[in-house]
């Protein structure tokens, strides 16, 4: 089971919390510990990637977010009971581009599904290649939508790790899945029909690889609020150099499952 795999989700199939994910079918075969290290390694990237653009944005752009809709939402509202509409209008931007590139990921997952993942890393690509060609005067209303539909594009098509959901642009989820896999570390019940030691491994697996997702969004929002009042826009061409290592890792899993 390959990268490409794991990261599309099944159109008929609406999301589940982590812990209600059926397990993968027994005739794929099982990942490699290299293809494991690598598909890790991509997600991981990819955080970092989502910590990274919602840092740079909220700094240089209005106090707005890219990735976290919700704190969108919240900061409209303040917004809107303020009278304030310049500030809630910087907030309904990012919304409509996100509802947008989320229809878009749709469309590449139902019409190009064999090719979406490679599609949506390019798409994102060069939309942060232009915001970060943008001068820092440019209008803010433009490039945080532009980057809030990237954003979309990177949720929807990426969001499986294995039987276990995440999420790589903010980390409620991840933290919750996170925990949840701690608590049957340390506290193994065995599940209907399965035994206490595969509660505790299927924990430590969750805790460790959700764990390390919210790491790295963790480190990729110090990156861009470091990089923010020092790079300015061009922050945004790190992001763009992370989402290049993660598609390299992906031609390096296809590789591996290639010649097996």
């Amino acid at each position: 089971m390959n990268l490409i795999q794991i990261c599309i989700a099944a159109d008929a199939q609406t999301e589940m919390p982590a812990e209600s994910q059926p397990p993968a079918s027994s005739a794929e075969p099982p990942e490699t510990l290299p293809e494991k290290a690598r598909t890790i390694a991509a997600v991981v990237l990819l955080a970092v990637s989502g910590g990274l653009l919602d840092a740079v944005v909220y700094r240089l752009h209005g106090h707005v977010f890219a990735n976290a809709m919700t704190g969108n939402i919240v900061l409209l509202s303040i917004a809107l009971m303020a009278h304030d509409t310049g500030q809630a209008m910087r907030h309904v931007t990012p919304l409509a581009a996100f509802a947008l590139g989320v229809m878009l990921a749709k469309y590449l997952l139902q019409f190009h599904r064999a090719s979406s993942l490679r599609l949506a890393l390019f798409i994102e690509m060069a939309g942060l290649a232009i915001a970060g060609a943008l001068p820092l005067r440019f209008p803010s209303h433009t490039l945080v939508g532009l980057v809030a539909l990237t954003a979309a594009l990177q949720i929807t098509v990426f969001r499986k790790l294995g039987s276990f959901g995440f999420n790589t642009t903010f980390v409620t989820g991840n933290l919750r899945s996170a925990f949840d896999g701690a608590f049957d570390l340390v506290f193994p019940v065995a599940a209907p029909g399965g035994t206490p030691e595969q509660t505790r491994r299927r924990g430590l697996h969750l805790f460790r690889d959700l764990g390390l997702i919210c790491l790295g969004f963790l480190a990729g929002a110090l990156l861009g609020a470091f990089c923010a009042p020092r790079l300015g826009n061009r922050s945004f061409w790190i992001a763009d150099l992370l989402l290049l290592a993660v598609g390299l890792l992906l031609r390096g899993t296809e590789a591996t499952r290639s010649e097996r």
